[in-house]
């Protein structure tokens, strides 16, 4: 079996607190529920962004998830073969040494057969254990009328079966639609999140504004049907545009379920023509207690609803300059990882490096220790 090793020199340890002002709930069947979330920053390795991997480019890694060992990888390239990698990463309390390349997983149709070309926008992939199956986001292919799509993936097979296509009224804006991912805590139902508002929401953040909701959806797995929707309001843009005609956006890019009613979110701001620094990304803690269930409103604009409450959690600005590579790529992925000596576990950010076609970017993984309060 090939693999690719990669080393950087050992990082110093360094600390990034935020106390979240929550108030301690435990329900009566005893949910977890955290009043703050700690990261503590661990290392960061990169992939050589010309790295070839059995006949691929490896590259656009836009989710990620770790089960029984192995870290799972999907890339994001619409061109066949529509895949997602098997990696290994090394790392413990003080150091991330390692990112290995282990296999590489060519997804197929319900058929069996390769995926229509163009068709596929793969962007959060997660295992779910109780199924034995993966299951995946596209955002598909809106200008040939492909919808985005919630699919479940047989290991064995690699054989990939809709299991939820976003219907016309709530499949968002090309490239701005279904992205994050995440098995519900009680592993009953599925979360998935819109990275851009509905235009029957909303309007797109900009630096000066952020009137722009998105869509926070729980699947349950055995009805096939969304069960509870929550509106999460996105940050403005980051960064000032210099002129008119820079893109300048910020969407939700990964969810990940904590507890019952908690989610780490992940909001990636880009701003264009600031070379390597134009990315500014956020993580929060996001909480649905008290958010008004919005499952029944087809437009949020002109309406009263409660949206999630969100409380930053680190702000990845000030860690760059401890970083090797002294900046924040743009990152979409993330993942619990194994828990570290002292039973906390890891927390694990990977970059999709567009395949570097708008320019140097990185496959870029960092990791931290997520140290949780109750």
């Amino acid at each position: 079996m090939n693999s690719i090793v990669l080393r950087v020199p050992l990082l110093i340890l360094i600390y990034f607190t935020l106390t979240n002002c929550i108030s301690h709930k435990i329900s009566e069947n005893e949910n977890i529920f955290y009043k703050k979330v700690t990261l503590k920053f661990i290392g960061e390795q990169v992939l050589d962004a010309k790295l070839d991997f059995n006949n691929t480019k490896v590259g656009g890694l836009s989710g990620i998830d770790y089960s029984n060992g192995t870290w799972y990888l999907i890339s994001d390239d619409s061109r066949n073969p529509i895949r997602f990698y098997e990696m290994n990463l090394t790392f413990n309390d003080t150091t991330f040494t390692a990112v290995e390349v282990l296999k590489v997983n060519k997804l197929l149709n319900s058929n069996k057969l390769p995926f229509k070309e163009r068709s596929i926008d793969g962007e959060s992939i997660r295992f779910d254990t109780t199924l034995d199956k993966f299951i995946w986001t596209s955002e598909g292919a809106l200008s040939l009328g492909i919808p985005p799509t919630l699919f479940e993936t047989d290991p064995k097979t690699l054989a990939s079966f809709p299991i939820k296509k976003i219907s016309n009224e709530q499949q968002g804006i090309s490239n701005g639609s279904l992205e994050g991912l995440s098995i519900g805590y009680n592993n009953n139902e599925y979360w998935f999140s819109m990275e851009l508002p509905l235009k029957e929401d909303g309007e797109q953040p900009t630096f000066t504004t952020n009137n722009s909701p998105v869509r926070l959806s729980c699947f349950d797995k055995k009805t096939k049907k969304i069960t509870k929707q929550y509106a999460y309001i996105l940050d403005k843009v980051a960064i000032k545009p210099k002129t008119t005609n820079d893109l300048a956006i910020n969407g939700l890019v990964e969810i990940l379920a904590i507890s019952n009613t908690q989610f780490l979110t992940m909001e990636r701001s880009y701003t264009s023509n600031y070379g390597t620094e134009g990315n500014t990304v956020k993580i929060y803690l996001s909480t649905l207690t008290d958010a008004t269930d919005i499952s029944a409103l087809k437009s949020l604009k002109n309406t009263s609803y409660k949206p999630i409450k969100k409380e930053l959690v680190l702000n990845l600005d000030t860690i760059k300059k401890h970083l090797p590579s002294k900046r924040i790529d743009n990152l979409e992925g993330m993942c619990l990882g194994p828990k570290l000596s002292n039973g906390n576990n890891s927390l694990i950010l990977v970059a999709d490096n567009n395949f570097n076609k708008f320019g140097e970017q990185l496959n870029q993984f960092i990791v931290f220790e997520l140290i949780p309060s109750f």
